[in-house]
């Protein structure tokens, strides 16, 4: 049921994207905090990311959505506007305010096409007095951790074929690991107007 959330979740994230977004081009990656008593507070997120690109048209962006207590989507910003394409690692930082009536902040990664994406660094703030923040403990933010409790505080979207999902030691912002994507392998499926061989 957890992951069925996860990927309906998910799949929110593209309503106010065009079909040709749809595609099946790429994937994402998640984590939800219990926001009840951060209701009406503003918020950063932050969160490394660096992009190898092998299709000059992939890039990563990070995400956060607030869904709120009538089932419906409260915050919600994708960085569609903003794609990340830098091979160096870079903070990218999403400010938001938690709707009055919140239940959960969802936040993480999405990364589209042929391209190795690395993520690093996450980590959520919340204004606890005017100009003033306070840093919210999240589940391994940074991937230093084993691998089953990374499976544990990570949701993963890996429906989809070419994309290699890893703990990379050998390229961190901070710390020891981050989350690699491998996309090397990635082939776009032959769509009307996105047809590879044409």
């Amino acid at each position: 049921m957890k992951n069925l959330t996860i990927f309906f979740g998910i799949l929110l994230l593209f309503t106010n994207n065009s079909i040709a977004q749809m595609a099946k081009d790429w994937g994402a990656f998640n984590q939800r905090v219990d926001v009840t008593t951060l209701r009406g507070k503003k918020f950063r997120l932050e969160a490394a990311v660096k992009v190898t690109l092998i299709d000059s048209t992939a890039d990563a962006e990070i995400w956060t959505r607030v869904d709120k207590s009538d089932k419906k989507m409260g915050f919600f910003y994708n960085m569609m506007d903003k794609p990340i394409r830098s091979r160096e690692w870079k903070i990218y930082t999403i400010n938001g305010r938690i709707d009055k009536d919140a239940l959960w902040l969802y936040f993480g990664g999405l990364y589209h096409r042929k391209g190795i994406f690395l993520f690093d660094a996450f980590k959520l703030f919340v204004e606890t007095k005017k100009n003033e923040w306070g840093q919210i403990n999240l589940l391994d933010g940074s991937f230093e951790s084993d691998s089953a409790t990374i499976k544990k505080a990570w949701g993963f979207l890996q429906s989809r074929s070419g994309y290699f999902i890893s703990v990379n030691n050998s390229d961190a912002f901070e710390g020891k690991n981050s989350f690699k994507i491998d996309g090397s392998n990635f082939v776009s499926e032959k769509t009307y107007g996105a047809d590879p061989d044409a």
